[in-house]
């Protein structure tokens, strides 16, 4: 492979010649640790013939019985094979009936895994077991239970529908739906309804005003959004206690994947449901708690032993996906977390040592890990498929996506259809240059005009209308004889028309600066509450300006951007129907619970991993205040991000992020 910038076997910077490795464990498997004479043999038996051989804790966990059950998987242990495992042998061995069982993840994936695996093992008994995702699962019984509500899925349906109260409420400058809505997430997700919301502050009074004409709005068209099925699942509970005796009754064994994902009403419902007897087994991980913003509470998993005092603690500790030196690099980075239950992860093969790159910034990152993929693939050492690039935001990925489309890569990228040019904060600036050289470009202008603090609709309107009586003018002439302006208004708009006029005669770089000197008070404005997504488009600002350093004319920069976005839409379409030989481009985040057999762990340097955004706080005193530090929950991304790889595992780690100097992430150097 060629590797077209020094290449180590330490993180640069790093004097420590050792190189972590986990120790090997000694395997021993139902084969011996389960005699023909033992009563439940025969259900080993039958496990092996499918191919599962279980090793001793694994069998523990799998032979547990009465009572509530923490299980600490950690990375590629094999928890889906013991969680499977557990279910077969409550119905094959224990005579459990399968209608007793309950069974909850959080991926519809996942879900249906599980499901077609525990049927291959029990047959169609299997199929009895009560399973799916937790949103499912009520959903289906808020349905049995007379539930008419449609459910409301989309975002951006559910942003237009706050979009229009905020307009109603001539409140659509100041604030954004997608903020709006993440606010009231988050507080579902807690055990909590709109009308909990702090309401002190005038600011604060507004977006009650807002969320609770939204949930109005959705009570009048009767719909329900996924978190109101948690929230109006705990409310019938409580309120039929019948029913809730009889779902206790029927559910004598609950189980529940990826429990470190929790948060405090699905905690709640699992609580309510397993009483009395407790049969409760939860199956996760402290080390790969990464949802935090999406309200996983990892003090859930560290606290479980304490609201079960007698519940029993299994570790599975062997590691069976990745090398001994992956599996090495990931404990030694997870040991400096302060809240960590489990111990160290064993391995059981050995492989390539973990080889860290330091290029000069993003693009030549980029370049590198793009090489190294072509030159696999020519040589017939590897397929495209082989290879996951991980990043840490949507916008570090800006390089390794224009690179992959360049070099015409198929690739696979998880970022729902939006890339980093087409993202809304990116479009506007952009749109600003390209009024400079079509003045009567309407997409542009539709874009360009909120800017201005003017309401998009009504300004086109009287745009399309003039350009019937005045159609030498431009659209900008024509805002300047819109109805109803003040005077300072009309004073935005000539300045607008000038900086426009000029953009073309500037550099990119020169350009995107000017623009940004009144884009950015517009965003400032226009989200006063979100001090996290203000950083992240002031960021996502900062690599558009990154990316215009490279180009000598805003001529020469819109093209590149055409040429991006039309080759990709053309590669979409190929892609798609050859997925099964593509690289992964994809967040760490959705990489949680993937393997691949060469991973990519890109921008591992200060400021990218760990992110910004947590080297604001204070380091914590004590263990119990680091639980929620968004520290820790960087640290344990990048265990997420290292242990996904199978075989070869590249860390680079560029020396300028967005023109700024930038070290080698703490996380690697730490594990020196």
């Amino acid at each position: 492979m060629t590797i077209l910038y020094e290449a180590r076997y330490q993180p640069f910077g790093v004097t420590s010649q050792s190189i972590p490795k986990a120790e090997e464990a000694e395997v021993k498997t139902s084969v011996e640790l389960v005699p023909h004479d033992e009563s439940d043999a025969p259900f080993f038996r039958l496990l092996e013939a499918q191919g599962l051989f279980l090793n001793e804790r694994q069998i523990e966990a799998c032979r547990h019985g009465e009572g509530p059950l923490l299980t600490l998987a950690g990375a590629g242990t094999g928890k889906t094979t013991v969680l499977v495992a557990r279910t077969a042998y409550l119905i094959q061995h224990l005579q459990v009936d399968p209608r007793h069982i309950l069974l909850m993840t959080f991926t519809k994936r996942a879900a249906e895994e599980m499901r077609q695996r525990i049927i291959q093992l029990v047959g169609q008994r299997g199929t009895q077991v009560v399973s799916g995702t937790f949103h499912s699962i009520f959903y289906r019984l808020l349905r049995h239970k007379g539930l008419q509500e449609t459910l409301l899925v989309g975002e951006k349906r559910k942003q237009t529908i706050v979009k229009m109260i905020l307009k109603e409420k001539g409140l659509d400058q100041s604030h954004q739906p997608e903020t709006l809505l993440t606010t009231l997430s988050d507080h579902k997700r807690k055990g909590q309804t709109v009308h909990s919301l702090p309401r002190e502050k005038p600011g604060e009074q507004k977006v009650y005003e807002v969320l609770t004409q939204y949930e109005e709005w959705k009570k009048a068209q009767q719909y329900i959004d996924f978190d109101d099925i948690l929230l109006k699942s705990e409310a019938l509970l409580k309120r039929q206690t019948t029913l809730l005796a009889q779902l206790q009754r029927r559910f004598q064994y609950v189980m529940v994947d990826e429990f470190q994902d929790t948060n405090a009403i699905q905690y709640h419902l699992v609580q309510q449901l397993a009483q009395p007897q407790n049969n409760v087994m939860v199956v996760g991980d402290e080390k790969q708690c990464i949802y935090s913003f999406q309200s996983a509470d990892p003090s859930i998993i560290l606290n479980f032993d304490q609201d079960y005092k007698h519940a029993r603690l299994i570790e599975l500790d062997i590691n069976y996906r990745s090398s001994s030196r992956v599996v090495g690099l990931g404990n030694q980075i997870i040991k400096h977390n302060q809240t960590t239950k489990s111990g160290d992860l064993k391995a059981t093969h050995d492989g390539p040592i973990p080889c860290y790159l330091r290029p000069q910034d993003t693009d030549e990152e980029a370049k590198a890990i793009i090489q190294m993929i072509q030159d696999e693939v020519k040589t017939d050492k590897r397929r495209f498929g082989d290879f996951a690039i991980l990043h840490r935001t949507l916008t570090s990925s800006r390089s390794l996506f224009e690179q992959l489309v360049i070099q015409d890569i198929p690739f696979i990228s998880y970022h729902d259809g939006e890339h980093f040019y087409e993202q809304h904060t990116v479009k506007t600036v952009i749109d600003h240059l390209r009024l400079s050289f079509q003045p009567w470009d309407k997409d542009a202008l539709m874009q360009v005009i909120p800017t201005l603090y003017l309401n998009k609709e009504n300004a086109m309107r009287w745009i399309e209308e003039r350009e019937v009586t005045s159609p030498e003018a431009t659209p900008f002439d024509h805002l300047m004889h819109q109805p109803h302006l003040r005077r300072f208004q009309q004073k935005k708009i000539e300045e607008k028309k000038r900086m426009i006029e000029g953009l073309k005669r500037q550099s990119p770089y020169a350009a995107i600066l000017e623009v940004r000197a009144t884009y950015d008070k517009f965003i400032e404005a226009r989200d006063q509450t979100n001090t996290l997504v203000k950083m992240m488009l002031k960021e996502t600002l900062e690599e558009l300006e990154t990316s215009a350093r490279r180009f000598e004319t805003v001529a020469s920069f819109l093209e590149f951007i055409d040429t991006i976005i039309e080759q990709h839409h053309d590669m979409g379409q190929r892609t798609a129907s050859d997925a099964q030989d593509a690289v992964t481009l994809m967040t760490i985040h959705k990489a949680k619970g993937l393997e691949y057999p060469v991973v990519f762990v890109t921008g591992a340097s200060e400021s990218i991993l760990p992110h910004s955004s947590a080297l604001t706080e204070d380091p914590p005193k004590d263990v119990a205040s680091s639980i929620h530090n968004p520290l820790e929950e960087e640290r344990r991304l990048t265990y997420v991000a290292v242990t996904r790889a199978k075989e070869a595992l590249y860390v680079t780690s560029p020396k300028r992020y967005r023109g700024k100097e930038t070290s080698v992430s703490r996380f690697f150097k730490e594990a020196f």
